[in-house]
């Protein structure tokens, strides 16, 4: 799978060049591919780890591919859009965590509660108002 990633990107850094730049530049596959082997990436976003090998191919392709700068630009802007992206999921994700927590706490509430209300009294519609309620007050806590 790694080879054939290789062998796209090889693919789209030589694709602006002519024939006399291809093969110029063909001695440089395997800098561009050692590049991209050796690449180092700190990241746990997949997205991230793909354009961080993008970058790293392409910063080695700049002696031979005319497109290297605009490419570099496209792509930071690509990284930063990812970074904005994966905070914007965090959030959500933190937010629906927060919403898990207060549901479960009104569920053990109401499931106390019920335990001490006598036989007669526990009703589907008792139950179902106060396990609302409880959750009700348990988002508002948090």
């Amino acid at each position: 799978m790694r080879f054939v990633f290789l062998l796209f990107l090889i693919l789209v850094f030589f694709s602006g060049c002519d024939v006399q730049e291809v093969q110029r530049g063909a001695g440089s596959v395997s800098e561009i591919s050692d590049a991209v082997s050796s690449a180092r990436v700190e990241t746990e976003s997949q997205l991230e780890q793909v354009l961080e090998l993008v970058r790293a191919g392409n910063a080695a392709s700049g002696a031979v591919n005319p497109y290297a700068i605009p490419l570099e630009a496209a792509l930071a802007s690509l990284a930063g859009l990812a970074g904005a992206w994966g905070a914007w999921k965090g959030r959500k994700a933190k937010q629906a965590e927060g919403k898990y927590q207060a549901h479960k706490a009104g569920v053990e509430r109401t499931v106390k509660e019920l335990g001490v209300l006598p036989e007669g009294e526990v009703t589907s519609v008792a139950v179902d108002s106060l396990l609302y309620s409880n959750i009700g007050e348990a988002r508002k806590n948090s």
